[in-house]
């Protein structure tokens, strides 16, 4: 390994003293909402013309997210989305029914804070929990589950699921099997015995009140999960629930039938956000303070209509001292036509790419060097 960032880290590593972690500025903009830094002095490397900036970590603080979205600026649009969503929990309650409701849409685009902005809306009328697929790792399938699991009962042993479903005549079965996909008994039953149990666990806590249950990044869930809560979706009878997946839109691309013919099956796309919708996500994000016109122009075109990328650009310019308020006004310090992506974005943007296919990143690669416009000719 060579190149920059390499070099870098070693000197960081030089530079820390015995028991001591010291970070550069994107590894901080990339953890800051899960430690404790302090600043300390620039490091002077060979080959920089400018000193590094460098920061001691106090503390980790454990369970956070490494970065933290910003929930104070209300949410822009959506209001149509919101409906439907809303409307659908509504069905599943009057119908004594469950309802699958699919958010799709590009990394950032906001369906994590539509589906949050619902769910706390709906939190006095039902339980609302979660459950979050993860891109990698060993025993990941039902991971989700168990976390929805533990958000529904304090549990600690497979007793402790049994006693929840009691009044079932299979309330020993149901434990077993729920237990041992989560991880708290040994013995895993087939794939049909599971879905059976999850489903009769959920069935339990919806009957005592409306359920809402949200799986988020499904685009990297395994085929034996979605196989799962389209199990749920199918055969849950009597109970008023609402399943809610979230994901990008490449859950399509391995599971193109996904709720497809379901009668009680609801799929939408979030699209960017449009010209004034950025306008006045900007101004609110910028406390209401107006931006000068160029540097307005430069953050709309860079982030497309995604709300994250508007969030990250404002960010990193005012971090970066790019952006400097007077008088009210936001305007730029500098020429703003050649800055860089920020890193939360880079990071995003990379984890997308190594996940394509060999082919999708030769073209990706050639429209890098072409640039977004071309003749057919090239």
């Amino acid at each position: 390994m060579t190149g920059d960032a390499v070099n870098v880290a070693k000197r960081l590593e030089q530079a820390a003293a015995s028991g001591e972690i010291l970070i550069g500025r994107e590894t901080q903009r990339l953890v800051r909402d899960a430690v404790r830094v302090e600043e300390v002095a620039a490091l002077e490397i060979k080959g920089k013309q400018q000193p590094v900036p460098a920061f001691r970590v106090l503390k980790i603080i454990s369970g956070a997210p490494g970065h933290v979205r910003r929930l104070d600026s209300p949410m822009i649009g959506r209001e149509d989305e919101r409906t439907l969503l809303e409307r659908a929990f509504e069905r599943s309650v009057r119908e004594s029914s469950c309802h699958l409701f699919t958010v799709l849409g590009a990394a950032g685009v906001g369906k994590s804070r539509l589906v949050s902005e619902v769910a706390a809306d709906l939190a006095e009328r039902a339980t609302v929990v979660s459950g979050r697929c993860l891109p990698y790792g060993e025993g990941i399938t039902f991971w989700p589950i168990a976390e929805v699991v533990r958000q529904l009962v304090d549990v600690q042993l497979v007793q402790d699921i049994e006693r929840l479903v009691a009044d079932d005549p299979d309330a020993k079965l149901i434990a077993d099997r729920v237990g041992g996909a989560i991880g708290l008994a040994d013995g895993v039953g087939s794939a049909e015995e599971t879905f059976w149990a999850v489903r009769k666990l959920l069935e339990r806590h919806a009957r005592m009140r409306p359920l809402v249950v949200v799986f988020d990044d499904v685009h990297w869930a395994e085929p034996t999960f979605l196989d799962l809560v389209e199990h749920v979706a199918d055969w849950s009878r009597d109970a008023p629930m609402l399943l809610v997946a979230v994901g990008r839109p490449e859950l399509l691309d391995h599971r193109s039938d996904w709720s497809g013919g379901k009668l009680n099956a609801t799929s939408i796309l979030l699209e960017p956000l449009t010209d004034a919708e950025s306008d006045r996500l900007i101004e609110n994000l910028l406390g209401h303070a107006s931006l000068a016109e160029e540097p307005r122009a430069r953050i709309k075109e860079a982030a497309e209509g995604n709300p994250l990328f508007v969030e990250e650009m404002l960010s990193m310019l005012i971090d970066d001292g790019l952006l400097r308020r007077e008088n009210g006004r936001w305007y730029s310090t500098a020429d703003l036509a050649m800055i860089s992506m920020p890193s939360t974005i880079q990071a995003l943007l990379a984890a997308r790419l190594d996940r394509l296919e060999h082919d999708e990143r030769a073209i990706i690669e050639l429209a890098a060097v072409e640039g977004r416009s071309f003749t057919s000719a090239r």
